[in-house]
């Protein structure tokens, strides 16, 4: 038997690594595909496992107090009433609230065109520093100070904290403290939310 000339191994061998780097990368290249087509379904998905059960039974929104614009105009809870009504408290002094800034922004520009009430609630803040309170921190979405205090259903004396109503009122979501809002699952779940209002 004729032993292979060493060019014919070289080649050989050369053949052989790229054939595993070929299976290699079609195997890569199928793993991003099936991320991609199961992509919207995921986040879907993750949407679903945000909206937890009701607070409690029964448990409803309360729209009987007001709150200050930074133009220093008072706005009186009802005009969020009868549409979903995302509801974020936060503190000037806290920084996991400051921290959630660049996700909420990003979030209502998401959902601003929706019809769908967002409201980012001050805490310990006197209306007339809130726009120099929202501008220093750049806050781009609606921001309020509250006038006399914040109803016993909320039961928030600090942020960060955020609730979230249907459109009959019903408090569906709870969440104490920061979350990652730039998360595609609660722009969807949001929009859902807005849409099943508007489709009735």
């Amino acid at each position: 038997m004729s032993e292979r000339a060493p060019g014919s191994w070289r080649s050989f061998l050369l053949g052989l690594i790229a054939g595993v780097v070929l299976t290699i990368l079609l195997a890569v290249a199928g793993i991003f595909g099936i991320v991609a087509a199961f992509k919207t379904e995921f986040v879907q998905q993750k949407a679903e496992r945000l909206k937890p059960p009701p607070l409690a039974p029964d448990a409803r929104a309360d729209y009987n107090w007001s709150l200050v614009d930074i133009d220093g105009n008072e706005v009186p809870a009802t005009t969020f009433e009868g549409r979903p009504w995302f509801l974020h408290f936060w503190s000037p002094s806290c920084a996991a609230c400051e921290a959630e800034i660049p996700d909420l922004n990003q979030l209502h520009e998401a959902v601003r065109a929706e019809s769908l009430g967002f409201a980012a609630v001050a805490l310990g803040v006197d209306s007339a520093d809130l726009a120099a309170e929202a501008g220093r921190l750049g806050i781009t979405y609606p921001v309020y100070a509250v006038k006399g205090g914040v109803p016993e259903v909320f039961s928030v004396k600090a942020g960060p904290a955020t609730f979230i109503s249907d459109a009959a009122g019903g408090l569906i979501y709870k969440h104490i403290g920061a979350a990652r809002w730039s998360d595609p699952s609660a722009e969807f779940y949001l929009k859902s939310l807005a849409q099943a209002d508007g489709s009735d």
